[in-house]
């Protein structure tokens, strides 16, 4: 069976190798005229690993990970402890570790193993329109047409908006990102961000307005600092480089060091956060979406990576060992046993905007006590971490 993929991200190439590890043929279809994916710093539960391993994308990425033991909430004027999740048992108790890694580390991983699988990779292809009936799509190098059509054309999907036009458009969801990194070398050589050079941690700073995630990447040599912050939406485009002088202004009041660090960054990249509504349907025909194409979310439960991966995975599991005459029937499948898990955790991100953003005073309070007394509660990490495609094999 002939699979075609539009969009060469981190769902489609999941999806990609998954199909291919059971034989299928699969061609991937990209717009951009490179392959590559730039990015910041992100955080990887059990899910995520444990659907990399089933994709056997996990030896290259493994050396460029961290594997942090806590992850710290502090407050945003002075750095204190709020809440602080143990990570040290997440492997016992889910079979799989949790990493923190560069996302174009991750894309590098997933493009390695789908080239090793011999799977065609076409970029220059825009695709412009589908045919969902009979599996085809209309790019700028001509028509392509496969068996069972996949999109993974992330959160502006040409296919989501041609399955349910006018329903489904990506929605501003009033935040913004700034993303700055450094050297973890560097950091060591200047007395005043030291300390920041032996945090091998993932923290999340809250304050009103917006919240900060720290991380350790690239094998313990990159520190990454993003800035999630309510702001009004670009004119136009989705991400461009950003500057000290537009971050600055949000950083009153907030710990010394994150301006002091703005004003040393070498670059700073700044990116408007889209969502959509939950979908009622994520195939037609022989067409079915997946990754931000079927459920574009919040990056605040830090679950984007890894229910893309999780779709892959599950998208070959469907199809494990079809024909073409079974695809049709098949497909609506992904969705009644995806959705739900999907749905959740674009409400739960969604939500956690408001409660990550709170400003001081009785509401603040009381979500920081109760993001204390969870703190030690691993049945809340049970329904995210240790469920989805992949961690049926788990240790």
């Amino acid at each position: 069976m002939k699979a075609v993929v539009v969009g060469a991200g981190i769902g489609g190439l999941a999806a990609g190798i998954s199909l291919a590890q059971d034989d299928h043929e699969v061609v991937i279809l990209e717009r951009a005229d490179r392959l590559g994916e730039i990015g910041a710093g992100i955080g990887l539960g059990p899910n995520a690993v444990a659907c990399l391993e089933r994709l056997g994308a996990t030896s290259s990425l493994s050396a460029e990970a961290v594997r942090p033991l806590s992850w710290p909430r502090r407050r945003w004027t002075d750095g204190s402890l709020i809440a602080d999740v143990s990570l040290e048992a997440v492997l016992d108790d889910f079979g799989f570790e949790f990493w923190t890694v560069h996302r174009g580390d991750l894309h590098g991983s997933l493009l390695d193993r789908a080239r090793a699988l011999g799977i065609e990779i076409r970029t220059s292809a825009e695709v412009n329109s589908v045919d969902v009936q009979i599996a085809t799509a209309h790019t700028s190098l001509g028509a392509v047409t496969g068996d069972v059509l996949i999109g993974a054309d992330g959160v502006r999907s040409v296919i989501t908006e041609q399955m349910h036009p006018g329903t489904s458009a990506p929605r501003f969801t009033g935040d913004m990102a700034i993303r700055m990194q450094f050297d973890t070398e560097l950091l060591k050589d200047d007395p005043r961000f030291a300390h920041w050079a032996q945090d091998q941690n993932i923290t999340t700073w809250l304050g009103p307005g917006a919240h900060v995630v720290t991380m350790t990447i690239r094998g313990g040599t990159m520190m990454n600092f993003t800035f999630c912050i309510s702001a009004e939406a670009m004119e136009s485009g989705s991400s461009r480089p950003s500057s000290a002088d537009e971050l600055l202004p949000y950083l009153q009041g907030w710990y010394p060091d994150f301006a002091l660090l703005a004003r040393e960054a070498s670059s700073l990249m700044r990116w408007d956060l889209y969502d959509r509504p939950p979908l009622d349907a994520w195939s037609q025909g022989r067409t079915v979406v997946i990754g931000d194409a079927a459920h574009a979310m919040m990056p605040y439960l830090g679950q984007g990576a890894a229910q893309a991966l999780e779709d892959g995975v599950a998208i070959g599991d469907l199809l494990r060992g079809a024909g073409r005459d079974d695809v049709p029937k098949l497909l609506p499948d992904l969705w009644r046993t995806r959705h739900q898990r999907t749905d959740d955790v674009q409400r739960i991100s969604r939500a956690n905007r408001g409660l990550y953003h709170l400003p001081d005073g009785p509401d603040q309070e009381a979500r920081d006590q109760n993001l204390a007394s969870d703190a030690a509660d691993r049945s809340k990490s049970a329904w995210l971490w240790g469920a989805g495609p992949g961690m049926e094999m788990k240790r």
